[in-house]
């Protein structure tokens, strides 16, 4: 399985010939994780005040999100939070085909 290499910023990376770079493997996943949580805090984040309750609100959110990916079996992590300046990030743990992968968003 392989898919376009992506940066922080979901834009496409190059490779030294100048086409589009592949990911492969454990990598591929990750990106995809990370879109999808990226996408789902997009929508569900965007003005929110971070207290305990929206936090917990946004980690099941995400975890659902990431659980529909078809080579998830579980989500045993999200953890999401605010820096100073009110970015929303987050870490996620998965398990893929038995071997547990973390990403950031």
């Amino acid at each position: 399985m392989s898919s376009p290499l992506l940066d922080q910023d979901f834009d496409f990376r190059v490779n030294s010939a100048g086409d589009i770079a592949l990911e492969r493997g454990v990598a591929d996943i990750e990106k995809d994780l990370s879109v999808i949580a990226a996408t789902v805090l997009d929508r569900r984040a965007s003005g929110v005040v971070l207290d305990g309750t929206a936090r917990l609100q946004l980690e099941s959110i995400v975890a659902s999100a990431v659980q529909e990916h078809e080579l998830v079996s579980t989500v045993p992590d999200v953890s999401i939070q605010s820096n100073a300046s009110g970015d929303i990030t987050g870490t996620i743990t998965a398990v893929v085909d038995g071997t547990e992968i973390t990403t950031t968003v």
